[in-house]
């Protein structure tokens, strides 16, 4: 970005104002943005630092509508949204980064990785859960992950034998085979509107096995130089793959064979 041009009359929309929008707005306002956020929680963290909020939840197609009509550029905090009014937006000239339509594919974790083994990115074996019988199709142990609305160690859990069917996700959902993992890592990849990309140093990700959520970053990773060049290639070509423009985060296994899948 060049440092001498003046953002003092561009306003940035984003939608979300969680911690990861409070530091947005934050450098945002720095930069001399007007920054307006969308958010259903009153004085959230990104509202103490923002110029304006609108106060409405992420799939009130009027509020997300006034946001990008009062924006010069659109952004998200977070991915579970409402698209369908906001590719309407996209689609008659509003410039919204990610796309609405790259959204809707990172909602759908089924559809996101059939892309990318589509496109010859290696990722674990998976397949599609219509019946009872295709949850014990990989045998056991097998992980279900629901295909939408997961995060955080939810939607996401492991059958150890046939015995765990009956607790099965009640929700539209896919197996995963369970991949022996040597480390989980992961890549914040930038591109911007011209395609240039530049990645963060590779990290190891350590989980807390009984909540399943990320408790421990440690950056860089203890990985060889191969496994570094190998895990940047992989996460650079799903970016380019999902034709992304915005700041994201690539989730790798580095397993014990030395594969790296997404």
């Amino acid at each position: 970005m060049d440092k001498n041009f003046n953002y003092s009359n561009l306003k940035l929309g984003i939608i979300g104002g969680g911690q990861l929008g409070k530091i947005m707005s934050q450098k945002a306002k720095k930069m001399g943005f007007h920054v307006t956020i969308l958010d259903p929680t009153f004085n959230c963290p990104a509202a103490q630092v923002s110029d304006k909020h609108i106060m409405g939840g992420f799939h009130d197609k009027a509020k997300l509508e006034q946001l990008v009509q009062e924006s010069d550029v659109t952004t998200f905090e977070l991915e579970h949204v409402e698209t369908s009014i906001l590719k309407e937006l996209y689609d008659n000239g509003h410039i919204i980064h990610p796309s609405p339509y790259v959204i809707e594919l990172i909602q759908n974790k089924y559809e996101q990785k059939k892309l990318l083994d589509e496109r010859g990115i290696a990722v674990p074996k998976y397949k599609d859960v219509k019946t009872d019988e295709d949850l014990a199709s990989f045998g056991f142990p097998v992980i279900q992950k629901a295909k939408k609305e997961g995060y955080d160690g939810k939607g996401v859990q492991m059958f150890k034998s046939a015995e765990d069917i009956p607790n099965a996700l009640q929700t539209e959902s896919f197996i995963e085979e369970l991949i022996d993992i040597d480390k989980e890592l992961a890549i914040i990849v930038a591109r911007n509107i011209e395609g240039e990309i530049k990645c963060y140093p590779v990290v190891e990700m350590l989980f807390d096995d009984r909540t399943n959520i990320c408790d421990i970053v440690m950056a860089p990773a203890k990985i060889s130089k191969e496994i570094e060049e190998k895990a940047l290639e992989v996460s650079i070509k799903s970016i380019e793959v999902l034709d992304g423009v915005g700041i994201f985060g690539v989730e790798l296994f580095l397993t014990k064979t030395g594969e790296i899948l997404v």
